[in-house]
């Protein structure tokens, strides 16, 4: 009897424990989770709560910042789909690039993933995030190469210096207005 009583306490803790919300998980409360979603809101129009708590979840899977995904989004599709996340979620680059993210299905979509799974928001950001991951240690955390990687490729030379610049700008602006305390 001890054992089925441990086993459903046990049972009921992990249920708890991965059913919590990002601010219940992690340092931050609930009302910095949304004070910062309402400042990033103002920067980015696109940007919707469903989609904010997807890019926060992918945002700390891949230690990257959301504020950064959210400034690499806004120049990849934002601009041009006037702001319109449904838009940016199907929008198809010239060479074939899929998303807000711009993701190239030949090269970054895994054994068993296809072009279509591109088209799940939580897919589509946490494989991005990954993406931005993997090129921000391949530049050894330095913002500005791994825009290059990821724009361009990691046995790139070319620089996009207007793409890099306007994502950068965007997210050091929106850093500063987060005043280092994004969560």
């Amino acid at each position: 009897m001890k054992k089925v009583i441990m086993i459903l306490i046990t049972l009921c803790f992990v249920f708890l424990i991965s059913t919590q919300s990002i601010a219940d998980a992690e340092r931050f409360t609930r009302q910095q989770f949304y004070n910062e979603f309402f400042i990033m809101q103002k920067e980015f129009k696109w940007l919707n709560f469903e989609t904010f708590k997807l890019i926060k979840i992918a945002a700390y899977k891949h230690k990257v910042p959301g504020s950064f995904i959210c400034s690499v989004y806004q120049y990849e599709t934002g601009d041009y789909c006037k702001n319109n996340w449904n838009k940016m979620l199907i929008t198809i680059g010239g060479s074939g690039e899929i998303g807000p993210g711009q993701i190239v299905p030949q090269f970054h979509l895994r054994k068993g993933e296809t072009k279509k799974m591109l088209n799940n928001p939580k897919f589509h950001i946490d494989r991005s995030a990954s993406i931005i991951a993997e090129c921000r240690a391949k530049a050894k955390n330095n913002w500005r190469k791994t825009l290059k990687n990821y724009n361009s490729g990691f046995y790139s030379n070319f620089y996009n210096d207007k793409y890099i610049t306007r994502v950068l700008t965007k997210y050091k602006k929106v850093k500063k207005i987060l005043k280092n305390n994004e969560v």
